[in-house]
């Protein structure tokens, strides 16, 4: 028998093909979370995996070919939105300008 609850939208009418792709996304920022733990030998929050994101290149490819996604900033958007309390956060808001900050002086030294 099918379960109803994997075709049930709520308000946002949300496909059965996004709400599965949400769904792998967050196993992807699940394991990604658990890399980077093991990686530092610390917990690890949400807040600590978006700079890693934002700041380590080598942990931006590897986060991007993990969940298949081609633009950085997709998937910023994506884990800003599961976790809308890092909007709050001034580690990550600083972290977001000064990347922000040296994308635009690389547009400008060009």
């Amino acid at each position: 028998m099918i379960d109803s609850s994997l075709f049930s939208t709520n308000d946002d009418q949300v496909s059965p093909v996004e709400h599965i792709t949400e769904r792998e996304l967050d196993e992807v920022i699940l394991k990604m979370g658990s890399f980077l733990s093991i990686l530092q030998n610390k917990k690890a929050n949400q807040a600590k995996l978006l700079i890693c994101t934002i700041q380590d290149p080598i942990f931006q490819k590897c986060f991007l070919s993990i969940a298949d996604i081609d633009n950085l900033s997709f998937l910023i958007h994506n884990i800003i939105r599961k976790y809308p309390t890092l909007c709050k956060s001034k580690v990550v808001t600083s972290a977001l300008v000064n990347k922000r900050g040296t994308h635009k002086n690389r547009k400008k030294s060009v």
